[in-house]
Order: C-alpha cells, then sequence, then structure tokens
C-alpha cells in the first residue's frame, strides 16, 4: 500500500517571530542579537496550544534561556528555564508562548528548541512501537479522528479515563489500518494498539501452547484478559505485501515495517443548511457540517442515508430537555445510514453530523420519515426506499411484536440493524435474539445480499437464551402457565455487569463472585430482564430450569432435606414474625413467600447460610443443580424484626462466616454504609449495587456476606446520622486519644503530604475524609491497624466506636518526595507547576 502527500517546502522561520512550535520535533533557530547595543532585547517567540490536558516536557540548548507563559485565565509566567533544567508537567488546554533569549550576548548563536508531550496531540504524526498505548485528552466534547498508516494489521481497543473499552478497532474494509472517528465527551483517552495475529500465527499457537506466550500477553495495567487487546508482540504480520526482497541494505524500509505512524485530528465544526425530508444534499471539505432535520410524526422511523468515496461518519443528535445536544448514535463508513424511531417530541428536535473520517472529502446525504406496512412475524420483506444518487438503496421493514417479548431471529442478511426503543437509534443485531421495547420493531438494512429475514416468538421448550440488551432495555419474555406438580426457575448470569430478573416473585442475586447471577420464580407473569448494575450495554445468559414439585410438607420449628437435582420442595410455616436461619447447599434456593414481601436466598455455586426476620408463611426450596443439594431452615422467635432505616445502625458480634438480610426503609439519595461485610443492595425498582459505602436509591433488601467478627450497617444523610454530631478535636501526630462515646472527629491539618498511622486497643470504625471526598469506613474488631495517605491541608478522621473505651495512637508517618530517575528535578519550574512525583515511604 503506498500513500501520496503533496509535498510543500515549509518556509524557514525569520525574525523573532512569533513562529508555531511543533511537537516531538527538535527546532533549530539561531539567536539574533539587536543591531544597536542598547536596543531592547526582543525574545523569540515560540507557540503552541493544546486542545486538553497534557504532560509537557520543554527543553532548551546551551546558552539560551527561555520564559514559559500562558494566556487567558493561565496569563502570567508559568516557569523559566535553562540547559539541563527544562519544565516537565501538566498543562491545562489552552494557548502558550516560550520566550528565547541568549543568556548572555551572543548574535548567531544556533540553538535547539524541544517541545514533547506524552499525550498524542492534534497535527503530530507519532511513529509508535506495537504494542503501545497511547493516551491524548481533549478539554471539550468534540468530535476525535485518530488513524493509523503502517505495513502491520492492527488491532486495538478505545478506552477511557477509567479503563472501560468504549470502542473495540480493527482494520478498514479495504486495508490493515485503523479508523477511528467519533464524538468523545472532554477527559481522557487512552488507545490500545498491537499487531493482529497471522492465521499461520495462530494455528500454531493452537497447536503449541506456551506459558511464556501467555505471559507476555497479560494486561499490564490491571485490565481483565477480556479486555485485553488482541495482541501479539511477536507475531510474523507485516500486511498483505510481503514481497521486499532484502531489506537489510534499507534500515529505514525495516523500520516501516515494524513500526505504525498514528495521527489524532480534531475537525472543526461547522453550520450546514437544513436538510428537508425529500431531496438530497451536498458537503464537502474536511470539517464537520451540521443539519437540522425536520420534525417527524410519532411511530415513523427516521432514517439518514450518506454516500462517499472515502470513510464517513454519520452522527444522528438530538437536544434533550436541557438544551444539551447529545449523539444518539453514529455509523462509520462509505455507505453508512442512521435510523431511530420517532415519538413525535417537536421540542426535542433533531439534526445530523456528517465528516469524513481522514482529510477531505465530498458527501451526498439524504433525510427519509417512513411509515410502512406493518408485517406480522415470519418471513419478513424489505422494502427499497429509493434515492437519487444513493447506491445502494435503504431497505426497511416494520415488523409487530406483540407484547413486546423476545423475537427469534432466524435468518438474515449480514448488515441488518433492528430497534424499536422511541428515540434510540437502531442497532446492528448482534445475536439471533432480538429484545423488542414496543410493539413495533423497525428493520433497516443497506447494501450486501437480498436475502429473506425470517423471525418469530422464541419457543416455550427453548431453555437458552443469549441475549445481547442495549442501555437502558428491558426485554420481556411471555410464558407459558406451568403445569400442575411442575415450576420453572430462571437463571441469567454475565460477566460483562449484573443482571436482573423478576417474574412475578422478586429476585435474588449471588452475592459475590466474577460472575454475577440472578435468579427468578417464574411466578405467572411475563419475565422481565434487564441491567441491575451502573448502566449501558449487557451481555448474558439466560437459562430456565423446569422442576418437578415434591409433595408439600409443613412444620413449624425446623425443617433439613436432600433434594434432588431438578426438583422444588415446598414448606408452609406460621405466619407470625420470627427469624429462619436458612441453609443452602450449592445449587440450591429458596423463596420466601406468604405475609411480608418475596424474598429469594440464593448463594450462586457457593453454598450460603443466611438469617432473615419477618412473617412468611411459605418457603419454596428448589435445586438446580445436576446434584443433589441439602436444604435446610430453623425457625426462633424474631428479637428484632424492625426494618433498618435512615438515621438508625445495627451492629452485631457474628462467631461464625455467614449472611445476613435486612429490610432498609430509605429515601433516594440516603448513603448506606457497611463495615465488616460484603454488602449487596437490592432495591425494590430492581437496581442492584454492591459496595461498602452506598448511594440508595429507595428502599429495598440489604444482604450483608460476613465472616466471624464485628458486623456494623448504617444509613444516614444530611440531616439524620446514627451517630452523635462531634466537634472536630484538632491533633497533631504523634499524639494518643482517649477514645469516649460513640463517635469522634479528629481534626488534622498537615502542612505537607503525610502518612497516617492508628492503631487502637479497642474495637473501632475509621473513615478518612479529605476536602469534599468521604472515604469508606473500614473496621478493625481485634482494635485497628489503619494506615492512610494524607494530603496537604484540611482532613478529619472519623472514629465510631462499638464498644465504649479503649485508647486511639497517632504515631504519625514521614514521607518523602520521590522524582523519576529518568527526569532531572526542574529547579527552575515554579513551586507546584504540575511535577509529577511519586510519594513513597
Amino acid at each position: 500500500m503506498a500513500r501520496f502527500s503533496e509535498v510543500v517546502d515549509e518556509a524557514a522561520p525569520q525574525g523573532h517571530g512569533p513562529h508555531a512550535l511543533r511537537f516531538d520535533v527538535a527546532q533549530k533557530f539561531q539567536w539574533r542579537e539587536p543591531v544597536v547595543a542598547d536596543a531592547p532585547r526582543e525574545p523569540d517567540r515560540w507557540t503552541f496550544s493544546l486542545k486538553g490536558p497534557s504532560h509537557v516536557t520543554l527543553d532548551v540548548s546551551d546558552g539560551m534561556s527561555a520564559e514559559l507563559l500562558g494566556f487567558g485565565e493561565r496569563s502570567g509566567s508559568i516557569a523559566k528555564i535553562i540547559f539541563k533544567h527544562g519544565f516537565e508537567g501538566e498543562l491545562q488546554p489552552g494557548d502558550y508562548e516560550i520566550d528565547a533569549r541568549g543568556i548572555g550576548r551572543n548574535d548567531r548563536l544556533d540553538y535547539e528548541l524541544a517541545l514533547k508531550s506524552l499525550e498524542l496531540q492534534p497535527g503530530a504524526a507519532r511513529l509508535i512501537e506495537l504494542p503501545a498505548s497511547v493516551p491524548f485528552a481533549i478539554g471539550a466534547d468534540r468530535i476525535v479522528s485518530v488513524t493509523s498508516f503502517g505495513a502491520i494489521e492492527l488491532a486495538g481497543a478505545l478506552r477511557d479515563g477509567a479503563g472501560q473499552i468504549i470502542e473495540r478497532l480493527n482494520g478498514r474494509v479495504d486495508d490493515w489500518n485503523i479508523s477511528l472517528s467519533r464524538q468523545l465527551p472532554a477527559g481522557s483517552y487512552r488507545l490500545d494498539l498491537a499487531a493482529m495475529k497471522t492465521e499461520a500465527a495462530s494455528s500454531e499457537a493452537r497447536d503449541e501452547p506456551s506459558d511464556d506466550d501467555t505471559a507476555d500477553e497479560a494486561p499490564s495495567d490491571g485490565a481483565s484478559p477480556d479486555d485485553q487487546v488482541v495482541g501479539a508482540e511477536d507475531s510474523d504480520a507485516t500486511g498483505p505485501d510481503d514481497s521486499v526482497q532484502d531489506d537489510a541494505d534499507h534500515p529505514e524500509a525495516d523500520q516501516r515495517r515494524t513500526k505504525v505512524e498514528l495521527h489524532l485530528d480534531l475537525p472543526e465544526t461547522l453550520q450546514g443548511s437544513d436538510l428537508d425530508l425529500t431531496g438530497a444534499a451536498t458537503v464537502a471539505g474536511s470539517g464537520a457540517h451540521q443539519l437540522a432535520l425536520p420534525a417527524v410524526e410519532e411511530g415513523a422511523l427516521l432514517v439518514v442515508a450518506a454516500q462517499s468515496l472515502t470513510d464517513a461518519v454519520l452522527s444522528l443528535e438530538r437536544r434533550d430537555a436541557d438544551g444539551q445536544w447529545r449523539s444518539v448514535g453514529f455509523e462509520r463508513g462509505r455507505t453508512p445510514v442512521v435510523a431511530a424511531p420517532s415519538d413525535g417530541d417537536g421540542s426535542r428536535p433533531w439534526r445530523v453530523t456528517v465528516w469524513p473520517a481522514n482529510g477531505d472529502a465530498s458527501i451526498l446525504l439524504a433525510a427519509r420519515a417512513v411509515s410502512g406496512t406493518i408485517q406480522g412475524p415470519g418471513q419478513v420483506g424489505l422494502e427499497k426506499i429509493p434515492i437519487e444518487g444513493l447506491e445502494p438503496p435503504v431497505e426497511v421493514a416494520a415488523v409487530s411484536a406483540e407484547a413486546k417479548s423476545l423475537l427469534l431471529l432466524t435468518q438474515a442478511p449480514d448488515g441488518l440493524r433492528a430497534g424499536s426503543a422511541f428515540g434510540h437509534m437502531l442497532a446492528p443485531v448482534k445475536s439471533g435474539v432480538i429484545a423488542p421495547q414496543s410493539e413495533r420493531l423497525w428493520l433497516v438494512k443497506r447494501g450486501g445480499e437480498s436475502s429473506p429475514v425470517e423471525l418469530g416468538a422464541i419457543p416455550s421448550t427453548t431453555k437458552n437464551i443469549a441475549l445481547d440488551l442495549a442501555s437502558g432495555d428491558v426485554a420481556t419474555l411471555s410464558q407459558p402457565i406451568a403445569g400442575a406438580g411442575s415450576l420453572r426457575v430462571w437463571r441469567a448470569q454475565s460477566s460483562y455487569g449484573q443482571p436482573g430478573l423478576s417474574a412475578g416473585k422478586g429476585m435474588g442475586v449471588a452475592p459475590a463472585g466474577p460472575i454475577a447471577g440472578a435468579l427468578a420464580l417464574n411466578g405467572g407473569e411475563p419475565l422481565r430482564i434487564w441491567n441491575a448494575g451502573p448502566g449501558g450495554p449487557l451481555r448474558l445468559d439466560l437459562e430456565a430450569f423446569d422442576l418437578t414439585a415434591e409433595p408439600m410438607a409443613q412444620t413449624d420449628a425446623q425443617y433439613a432435606a436432600t433434594l434432588a437435582p431438578r426438583t422444588a420442595q415446598l414448606v408452609r410455616i406460621a405466619g407470625a414474625p420470627k427469624e429462619i436461619e436458612v441453609n443452602l447447599a450449592p445449587g440450591a434456593a429458596a423463596f420466601l413467600s406468604g405475609g411480608d414481601r418475596a424474598t429469594t436466598v440464593w448463594g450462586g455455586a457457593r453454598a450460603v447460610s443466611r438469617r432473615l426476620s419477618g412473617g412468611w408463611a411459605n418457603i419454596l426450596f428448589v435445586n438446580i443443580g445436576a446434584e443433589a443439594s441439602s436444604v435446610a431452615f430453623a425457625v426462633t422467635p424474631a428479637t428484632d424484626d424492625k426494618p433498618l432505616a435512615t438515621g438508625e445502625a445495627r451492629k452485631l458480634f457474628s462467631g461464625a462466616a455467614g449472611s445476613m438480610s435486612l429490610r432498609v426503609e430509605a429515601a433516594a439519595g440516603d448513603r448506606l454504609i457497611a463495615a465488616g461485610a460484603r454488602a449487596a443492595f437490592i432495591s425494590d425498582d430492581g437496581a442492584v449495587l454492591k459496595g461498602g459505602s452506598l448511594i440508595l436509591p429507595g428502599p429495598g433488601e440489604l444482604i450483608l456476606d460476613h465472616d466471624a467478627g464485628l458486623v456494623a450497617a448504617w444509613i444516614e444523610n444530611d440531616e439524620k446520622s446514627p451517630w452523635p454530631a462531634t466537634e472536630p478535636q484538632k491533633i497533631e501526630p504523634p499524639r494518643t486519644v482517649s477514645l469516649e462515646g460513640q463517635a469522634m472527629t479528629l481534626a488534622l491539618a498537615p502542612a505537607t503530604p503525610m502518612l497516617l498511622n492508628a492503631r487502637s486497643t479497642a474495637p473501632v470504625i475509621l473513615a478518612l475524609s479529605q476536602k469534599d471526598a468521604k472515604g469508606d469506613p473500614e473496621l478493625f474488631p481485634a482494635g485497628a491497624e489503619f494506615h492512610a495517605y494524607v494530603e496537604a491541608g484540611e482532613a478529619r478522621l472519623r472514629v465510631y466506636s462499638p464498644h465504649d473505651g479503649g485508647a486511639l495512637g497517632l504515631p504519625g508517618g514521614h514521607l518523602e518526595p520521590a522524582y523519576s530517575h529518568k527526569r532531572r528535578r526542574r529547579r527552575g519550574a515554579r513551586a507546584g507547576a504540575g511535577r509529577r512525583r511519586s510519594l513513597c515511604l
């Protein structure tokens, strides 16, 4: 593959400037003194801009001094540098200037000025060695384009600042380079790239696995293997052309074969003319063009298609109630198409943004509103929408989805998109199962083979379903009425997030484990499946278990039995308030109902022992495992069956590991804190939260999975707390403080960063807050051994005492700044000007 570029001779800088200073290129220039000896010595002015926060280094050669200046909000001197004492630090987005002068009078002094950035910068190509992790940042929401050029087939992933994958990348349709172009919110990002394994290399790897190879490909940043970029450092892949006979005499050619060139571009956005629903429009250039779209009636499908000789990006956008525009979705390619069912809300207009993925291009685009004839499930015909100049045409179909129940796609052409949620873009069909969000499902296709579409209801005998849920989607599955003596239990599992399930009898979740799971009993209602975690798309496996019911049993005090695989046992008990301890072997679950709110006890693949308080009258034990499983429960009089409410705490000491369930009555925004246990909270609206400090969406069930020892949980907000308000006691380590009362607050104000060491002679709960960040409490049932980094400034150490008495010692700690041995300390830099350091004890 060859790349043709226009060769333009750049004009050499003349005079004192200002001149543009390029990144990653040593700028050579000559210092000139004024002709008149007493005339002012005007500096050489060099300018550069940053579009996002960047870690920058700046050096100047011997005989010269330079001053780094900021403009606008950051106006003024930032740092002064000389030879071997340059600047290194983080700079915020904005315009900057470097004023360079000779240290002494030295006319015609040749010098160099070097500007480098850890982050990839717009317009500054970077040659990278694979595998590589390349950061970049943007200071505002905007379009970002990253392209590569090289002789190596690539695979990669774009990650956000938290390390989460935003998009996986592979080579383009007609070459092996990547082309990323999309709208991104302000923030820091990382592009992970690696060479794609060749088929021969992959085959060899499968035949002869190596521990060393596995170690080489292990994640280096703590990411899971599933998130690791496809890579092969030792791959022989060099692209489709390996015809060079001898590169020994051409080392630069060998370098091009082992390295890849990366380019970052930030296209400017231009306001275009309106795009109507009858004609077409053409835009040209390298920028992004925004075109307003007319209102579309409720129920119709808004379709926008484009065509270009090179890759283009088509983004469908909508204005929110707060006036901000957000991207509904986008597509990249030479014939992209985007579509979304309209909700008819004229107060939230639509627009489309289109731009070339790389360089200049002429793009033809058109928009249409499609009503379409609604077809029933079965064989579905796609209807072509003729648009003059657009080839291939767009094909559309509308299908009825009764009760929004899951549909099984048994035959479909490549490139088929499906969707039914108002205001959401149709997405490529990733599996054979589609989850309609309304009773009208839209199908769209452009190009590819003209094969029929076959879809219908999922048979009731289907036991395993692989399901992909888009962000905010809720899947529904209509179920047949169970026959006498049988019942059905559903289990959802995912390694990507926490699934939620409900069929009328509540939901149980596995409290811990690498695979998140949910369990639900068929209660006569349609099965609902959703993402119960923080949000976003979710891939999960859904499995049904049809169980045979054993004859009902009845007891008042205790029960124990061994359940055969795929069986269920109903046990009736007195409905009075009581405390129940349920013990289950792996594979078993218990559904409590009658009297109080339905509750599920399930440990996933682990055994579970759980204590609950309530007035249930029925316990249904089930065994969904492949082996026999033991189940048991014991009833004791209720000691405290009140829910845990805001402003209250629950403390207990357990002599053995287990779990307990508490009903929580709280308002949205209240904070639940658990210490000494692993907490899982199931809200009444189906959300599942896990952690030691949780912001609650409302009331629900709290599950505390604990070891032997002390456990504490409480709910607080700005107005209510179970702990008394205390005046902060100003202390300066080293210090010993007597523990008095239920709570204490210790105020620290170190002038420099320090390591806080706290030890106690009694059980204690400690929580360190710094600035506006509240730290999670830590429980020490046998006395504290607490170590934490404290920044310079104000900090608060909250002390909660489960038992009165004891003492808390603060022996203090000393921290020294450790600078990277790869860079010398910048004495000339202004204090606090973004120098990066790591702290060690």
